[in-house]
């Protein structure tokens, strides 16, 4: 199911890449309006697409932020290497399991963004002052298609894939040196009790 949410986030901005390679292959820019047509139903689709999977995506976020937390913590505290890099290995993995809807979801938003540019580059200066309005309708009112919940998720993207990755590392890094302090400081002690034993 996971990977279905996926796949159909890829295929809506699959669908807006193509509707923009028909719009640059038209000759005729008076044949337009059906491409416009077209658009408006795809952004409806691709919306109803975001608005089907966000609570998912938000589940899987937090079901792996949580997993990933219990696997650091099971990586600073004192295991056997062999514990420790099987919970690296879970912790790659389910990174990568919220790469696979950042992704897509970034590439939707883009494509999403980038048909308002194809028609730009449509050779509209050399109509008349109406059909230049209507071009430029269609250049002001675009609003790119994100997959985002109020308040918790507000945009998922790469840029959040790696603000969270980055949160990740940091927190990692930050209990290691944690651990590495307490170490050191009952190798101290155990040094010091064994000085004054002798």
């Amino acid at each position: 199911m996971c990977l279905f949410g996926a796949l159909l986030i890829w295929f809506t901005a699959a669908r807006f890449e193509c509707l923009m390679v028909e719009l640059q292959n038209t000759a005729d820019i008076r044949m337009l309006a059906p491409y416009i047509e077209k658009h408006l139903r795809l952004k409806r689709y691709a919306e109803e697409v975001a608005d089907c999977f966000r609570f998912m995506v938000l589940f899987v976020i937090a079901a792996c932020m949580f997993v990933i937390t219990i696997c650091a913590l099971a990586i600073v505290i004192n295991t056997p290497l062999i514990a420790k890099m099987l919970f690296a290995g879970i912790t790659a993995s389910l990174l990568m399991y919220i790469y696979m809807y950042a992704w897509p979801a970034d590439h939707m938003k883009e494509m999403s963004l980038k048909f308002s540019q194809s028609v730009y580059d449509l050779p509209w200066y050399e109509h008349t002052a109406t059909m230049q309005k209507n071009l430029l309708n269609i250049l002001i009112y675009q609003k790119p298609v994100i997959l985002s919940i109020s308040c918790l998720l507000p945009e998922l993207s790469l840029r959040y894939y790696c603000s969270v990755s980055c949160i990740i590392v940091r927190a990692f890094i930050k209990r290691l040196a944690l651990r590495l302090i307490l170490q050191l400081f009952e190798l101290s002690n155990f040094k010091n009790n064994s000085v004054n034993l002798i």
